[in-house]
């Protein structure tokens, strides 16, 4: 799939970010949270409550509650 195709598919408020991302202009923050944000379906709730503690960016991700550790 394309980059352009998989853009157009996602939700509307994700693209410029995930656009920004791939194209090697978006911050490392925001890189990862286009990263999160379709790892988890485009579901940002989801991405709070992620709890794949074996992908190398858990601990980078955002929407995190405050004071949320993975410590345990």
């Amino acid at each position: 799939m394309s980059i352009t195709k998989k853009a157009d598919d996602m939700p509307a408020i994700y693209r410029k970010n995930y656009l920004a991302a791939v194209s090697g202009k978006a911050s490392p923050r925001n890189a990862i949270k286009a990263f999160c944000i379709e790892c988890m379906g485009y579901i940002r709730s989801e991405v709070t409550g992620c709890d794949t503690i074996n992908c190398p960016l858990n601990n980078y991700r955002p929407y995190r509650k405050a004071g949320d550790s993975d410590d345990s």
